[in-house]
């Protein structure tokens, strides 16, 4: 036996105890039935193993061949501190955010040249995180899915990430923006139509304004507009112009005939929306009509474009520094368009499922987060593009991270890492530097 993949089976400690020594391969990813005790048998060619999201602990990571090369151990929360990697001398790639071993066992693993993201975890005991917004003076704003609302403002730099105010605004909160004057925050409420507004600079905040926008609809994006005012996209594919200090909606773009599940501002304040079946955001939906990017004078509420090419479902948009506007689809693929020429100059390809997510760092590149679990990072600097080291139209890429769960959330912080959603916890990744090009 080479390879064995039991993932969400009822494989066991006794299982997992009677494998052959020939095993190369073993992926037991949700596999409840593992529990603390569970050791591997000796396995002298094993390379690759998952055990994400199962009983292990730390018993398995000390039986563990010194000759594996990739590890995951995504969510494994009774790995303690107590857990050692330092036999596991061939351990090239190790994924263990969502588990807590020692912060020194993952500095050992990198100075011996193993790539290891994990940099970090926020525990959570609600549902599941879903959304991050980044505010101004690098507070991170993440909101569950509950029924609630309930929202977190977390100052990261505090201990642990354990200075952080919360409140509540009574219905599933779908989409959130930071307002420009930098201590409001704008929040779309679940099939309502509702975009509530609170002072964030305040503990506790302060629930200052309730607009009503459209009434039994839901908001899946909101943007805030060079100018201050926001804009917000619907289900039904309608963008609304919301002047939050006079608590009104001021212009309607219509265009769309599928929900707005993207937007986003590029430099000269052309706001861009893209349209998809919503309800298919990490799988390709199928007879979707409206699977364009346009883009909107919103001063004169006149659609200046409408960009195709995708063939599912536009889920995510992001502008790069450059003013290019990088566009993330059901389609598993990501497009890069000129907004000046209104022409796609470059389409990404690697993911295996929808992207549903899309940040951009600081020096350039583009990040990624998809339905195949994976994080991303695409050098989309015009050095990297023009260094001819990959095919044209392409752009060199890292895997940052796999094997997570959705739903899917991204969020750069201040210091250089990424605020990554795994479930009810919220994941800190290590971004590797960006390659020098001469």
């Amino acid at each position: 036996m080479h390879t064995l993949d039991v993932s969400n089976t009822a494989f066991d400690d006794a299982s997992l105890a009677s494998l052959p020594r020939s095993v190369v391969s073993l992926i037991a990813r949700e596999c409840e039935e593992l529990t603390p005790a569970a050791v591997l048998p000796p396995l002298p060619l094993l390379r690759l193993l998952d055990v994400s999201g199962t009983g292990i602990g730390d018993a398995l990571v000390a039986s563990l061949p010194p000759g594996l090369s990739e590890l995951h151990m995504v969510g494994c929360r009774c790995v303690t501190a107590g857990a050692t990697l330092d036999h596991v001398r061939a351990l090239q790639v190790l994924h263990s955010y969502g588990t807590d071993p020692a912060p020194g066992v993952l500095d050992a693993c990198r100075a011996r040249g193993c790539a290891a993201p994990a940099a970090g975890v926020l525990r959570g005991d609600r549902d599941w995180y879903w959304l991050f917004e980044l505010l101004a003076d690098g507070r991170l704003v993440h909101a569950s899915n509950d029924m609630n609302g309930e929202v977190w403002v977390t100052d990261m730099a505090a201990s642990a990430g354990k200075g952080f105010v919360s409140f509540t605004t009574g219905r599933t909160v779908t989409t959130l923006a930071a307002l420009s004057d930098g201590r409001r925050l704008a929040a779309g409420l679940y099939c309502s139509g509702d975009v509530v507004i609170w002072d964030v600079e305040v503990d506790p905040p302060v629930h200052t304004t309730t607009i009503n926008c459209h009434a039994d609809c839901s908001i899946l994006a909101l943007v805030a507009l060079l100018d201050g005012r926001l804009a917000a996209g619907y289900n039904n594919g309608g963008v609304r112009i919301i002047d939050v200090d006079a608590g009104a909606v001021v212009a309607t773009l219509e265009g769309h005939t599928e929900a707005i599940t993207a937007l986003a501002v590029l430099p000269d304040g052309t706001l861009a929306s893209g349209s998809g079946d919503y309800r298919y955001r990490y799988t390709p939906p199928s007879g979707s009509r409206d699977c364009t990017v346009r883009l909107w004078d919103v001063g004169t509420q006149v659609c200046t474009a409408a960009m195709a090419g995708h063939t599912g479902s536009v889920s995510a948009l992001a502008v790069l520094a450059d003013g290019r506007l990088a566009r993330g689809s059901n389609d598993h693929t990501v497009r890069l368009w000129d907004g000046s020429t209104r022409t796609c100059v470059s389409v990404l390809t690697g993911h295996t499922g929808g992207v549903s997510e899309l940040v951009t760092l600081l020096d350039g590149r583009l990040v990624s987060r998809s339905g195949d679990g994976t994080v991303r990072v695409w050098d989309t600097r015009p050095a990297a593009a023009a260094a001819g080291s990959h095919a044209a139209g392409t752009a060199p890429m890292v895997t940052l991270a796999g094997g997570l769960p959705a739903p899917h959330a991204l969020g750069p912080l201040p210091d250089g890492r990424l605020a990554c959603t795994g479930g009810d916890d919220v994941y800190m990744l290590n971004v590797p530097p960006p390659v020098a090009y001469e």
